[in-house]
């Protein structure tokens, strides 16, 4: 967890115990925060490693809601979270990539085109190659057409 995430949580909770109202959470993330600050913090550095809401809830011992609404009041944590998905995915492509690679002679020819055309589509995505391509193509209608010659020059033709 950064350093800033948790300077933020315990100013949080330092502010709460001021407040005669704290905000409307579920009970058990107001219970936490005020009776056991040292257990919010480890609830915010485990959501700040990236570690998922469902995790996190049965490591502390705590409700999804209340989990939800902890992570939802530390918006970096939200950054961790998409940083450990993405660190995720990309080891699963690398793990399924390698597998793939290992059973080749055992992948139908129609089934290996389609993992080809997968795997070099995901491939351009990762490298930041071109993933689509958009055509545009403009035909003029008649009319469009026989304004444009209209509003040509006319030509001074010589005859010899």
């Amino acid at each position: 967890m950064s350093l800033s995430v948790q300077l933020q949580a315990q100013h949080e909770i330092q502010l709460l115990m001021q407040d005669p109202k704290p905000p409307k959470w579920p009970l058990d993330a107001d219970t936490l925060m005020l009776d056991e600050p040292d257990e919010y913090l480890g609830v915010v550095a485990s959501l700040g490693n990236g570690d998922s809401i469902d995790k996190v809830s049965k490591q502390w011992r705590i409700s999804k809601g209340a989990t939800r609404a902890i992570a939802q009041r530390h918006p970096s944590i939200l950054d961790a979270q998409r940083a450990s998905i993405a660190r995720n995915i990309n080891e699963g492509a690398q793990l399924v990539s390698e597998r793939l690679i290992e059973k080749i002679d055992d992948v139908s020819p129609n089934k290996l085109m389609f993992a080809l055309d997968v795997l070099v589509k995901n491939a351009q995505l990762l490298s930041g190659g071109v993933t689509s391509r958009h055509e545009q193509v403009n035909v003029a209608s008649p009319e469009a057409l026989q304004k444009m010659f209209e509003q040509l020059p006319e030509a001074n033709v010589i005859n010899e």
